[in-house]
């Protein structure tokens, strides 16, 4: 599922089953974003039903992870790593 771009996809080579994810899914969007409207995020998100969380920056445009909005970006992405006690195992941290 391409959330900007679909039709440029004919082929579907993007398509994500999303009832066969089981693991949590971190949707970011900007509330400034004129790329991908934030109703796609929102879309998104509920796509995924209880496994999706949907987090929209209030100042952020599609740009969000350079610029004045990575601290904000990174906060929230390691505010829904720790919910989701999503950590590297110790042997994982050591092979790489």
């Amino acid at each position: 599922m391409d959330m900007g771009f679909w039709f440029l996809d004919p082929q579907r080579s993007s398509w994500v089953d999303v009832d066969a994810i089981t693991a949590p899914v971190l949707i970011l969007g900007g509330a400034k974003d004129r790329v991908v409207a934030p109703r796609i995020a929102r879309v998104t998100a509920n796509r995924y039903k209880k496994n999706g969380k949907l987090v929209v920056l209030p100042d952020s445009d599609h740009v969000m992870m350079v610029g004045k909005e990575l601290k904000n970006t990174m906060r929230e992405f390691d505010q829904w790593v720790a919910e989701n006690n999503i950590v590297p195992q110790t042997e994982e941290l050591e092979e790489n």
